[in-house]
């Protein structure tokens, strides 16, 4: 892990102010190679360019890449995020980048509206996060990105070339093959483009399960999933509905596909499911 890094002299009083603990504030720029996971806990994590998080692996936990709890902010200006691996049973296996309240293992806990006092923030202005995967023998969600409780706004960069399920492993589905949205999240996709990821399950590009999309620009393209080869949207347990509203951007040549089983393949750039989607 690395974590409780100091670097003051690059912000204004008021900036460090706004950290609730200094010695959670990790600033990384240029040069850095990094294969051990950042882990952010009620403090603020900035990326910059020229940085490579790489090759990192986490077994039954969440966020190879990056994990940010609840509370915590985290800007990606550039950088890159590449070839990490979450993997576990139902539910512990999500996202290079996880952001938001632990969802607990198994259905029952893991879809709970847990309270919380902050939400965790995820800014993505530039950079990429590409060709990472969740990977299990159960459902295993977000390849690229897993927001829980959380709330992500999309600037520009690149969520391309990551996995959800089983192309990976030929084990159990997966949701969200670039972005999942869920337990109260939300994302609006400003600029920006999700491109070319893969569910076993929902949402090649993106789902929204008890979350909120919103799209106001950029592109969701070239995306593969066996229910919403661009975007999923569905539901679950009788928790809050989610909703996907389309104000502006792209949504074009994705594809949805039939899984093991010959079952599927609904909505090539949209499936909506006990749930709503407005243009």
């Amino acid at each position: 892990m690395v974590q409780a890094v100091r670097e003051l002299d690059r912000y204004s009083k008021s900036e460090i102010e706004e950290c609730s603990e200094l010695l959670k504030y990790i600033y990384v720029n240029n040069g850095l190679i990094c294969s051990e996971s950042l882990f952010m806990n009620s403090g603020r994590l900035d990326l910059w360019g020229g940085v490579t998080i790489q090759n990192t692996a986490k077994i039954n936990n969440y966020g190879s890449a990056i994990y940010s709890q609840e509370g915590s902010a985290v800007n990606l200006f550039d950088g890159v995020i590449k070839n990490c691996v979450a993997a576990g049973s139902e539910d512990a296996g999500q996202g290079a980048v996880f952001v938001g309240n632990n969802p607990g293992s198994g259905s029952s806990g893991s879809w709970k509206l847990k309270p919380t006092n902050q939400v965790a923030s995820l800014k993505m202005y530039g950079g990429s996060v590409t060709d990472n995967a969740a990977s299990g023998s159960s459902v295993v969600d977000g390849g690229g990105i897993a927001l829980n409780q959380a709330s992500m706004d999309f600037y520009g960069g690149e969520v391309s070339y990551n996995h959800a399920g089983t192309q990976i492993t030929g084990g159990g589905a997966g949701d969200g093959g670039g972005i999942m949205v869920r337990c109260g999240s939300y994302l609006d996709l400003w600029n920006g483009e999700i491109s070319h990821n893969y569910a076993g399950g929902y949402g090649g590009g993106v789902v929204a399960w008890n979350g909120d999309v919103n799209i106001h620009g950029g592109q969701i393209s070239e995306n593969r999933g066996v229910d919403g080869g661009g975007v999923g949207i569905t539901a679950y347990n009788g928790n809050a509905a989610s909703y996907v509203n389309m104000y502006g951007g792209t949504i074009i040549g994705n594809e949805a596909i039939l899984d093991n089983n010959s079952s599927g393949g609904y909505g090539g750039g949209i499936c909506a499911g006990s749930s709503h989607f407005g243009l």
